[in-house]
């Protein structure tokens, strides 16, 4: 096996791992602010970042956080530094840039912009079908804690729950609910609107709603109703093709890869069908247009 596959596999197993690792500020930070700063430059000008969306100090931060992450790995021996260094882990992650360039900010509190009310109900009336969400974590929980979900119609969203032991599996994770629910925590969901939520929207909008359509056929009813008869276990792991097990944001991917009639709408995995799809970059895998509708 050759070094440069060797650092791909290493590369995408590390991502598995930072779904779980928390943010500890007692992890010493490493790099030197003249080494941050070259970082957040060469980014700009490979255009994996846009400065006035991805402020240097939250760049900055999000590098300690990341960095931090690199070093437990490499102490708990999920990734060995002489095949992948810490620069390529970055750049592998996109240094926490979505595909236009920006980041959220997770130092920011969620009550600057408006009340939660209010940014649910600008939710509720901005959703479409084939709309992908998009949710950060707090501020404490890093760089790619999160979660994503998919719209199978205005009002309905189709989402992996996940929660604990999501290495060991989940069974019977697929859920669908009502937007209002979902948004405040009613009827069996969790409550999201206390986080950051993203929504985007592929600019073809027939791709987006075959989309929506097939994840609803393949992941909840086969006949499209309000019934689940498809049962998902939870579970991440690196097989992009495979449908069951499953987790949130691969869940996504495959209904626009399944669902969009073998149109080349994403990107291919750097190593055949395999790779992990970290939620908060799943943009990144688009080939076609996509467009942050707002962020709530």
């Amino acid at each position: 096996m050759s070094n440069l596959r060797h650092s791909i596999i290493l590369g995408v197993f590390g991502l598995i791992f930072s779904f779980t690792f928390m943010y500890s500020s007692s992890s010493a930070v490493t790099l030197s602010e003249e080494k941050v700063q070259s970082l957040y430059q060469q980014a700009i000008r490979d255009k994996k970042i846009v400065s006035y969306k991805y402020t240097y100090q939250a760049f900055k931060d999000n590098i300690g956080r990341f960095e931090n992450q690199y070093q437990t790995l490499v102490k708990d021996k999920q990734l060995d530094p002489e095949q992948i260094s810490l620069e390529q882990w970055l750049n592998q992650n996109n240094y926490g840039a979505f595909s236009d360039g920006a980041a959220y900010d997770y130092a920011q509190p969620k009550y600057l912009f408006r009340s939660q009310e209010d940014n649910a109900l600008q939710f509720e009336k901005t959703l479409r079908k084939g709309d992908i969400i998009i949710e950060g974590g707090t501020n404490t929980s890093g760089p790619f804690i999160g979660h994503t979900a998919i719209a199978t119609t205005n009002n309905i969203v189709l989402e992996m729950t996940g929660g604990n032991d999501c290495f060991k599996g989940i069974p019977d994770n697929n859920h669908q609910f009502k937007i209002v629910d979902w948004l405040r925590g009613n009827n069996g969901s969790t409550r999201h609107i206390n986080n950051w939520l993203r929504i985007y929207r592929l600019s073809d909008q027939q791709v987006a709603r075959k989309a929506a359509d097939w994840g609803d056929w393949r992941f909840y009813s086969s006949n499209h109703g309000w019934i689940k008869d498809r049962h998902i276990r939870y579970l991440i792991n690196t097989q992009l093709r495979i449908l069951d097990p499953n987790y949130c944001s691969k869940l996504v991917y495959q209904a626009y890869y399944y669902g969009s009639d073998n149109l080349p709408v994403l990107k291919p995995s750097l190593i055949g069908n395999q790779g992990i799809v970290i939620p908060s970059l799943l943009p990144n895998w688009f080939n076609y247009q996509i467009n942050n509708i707002g962020t709530y």
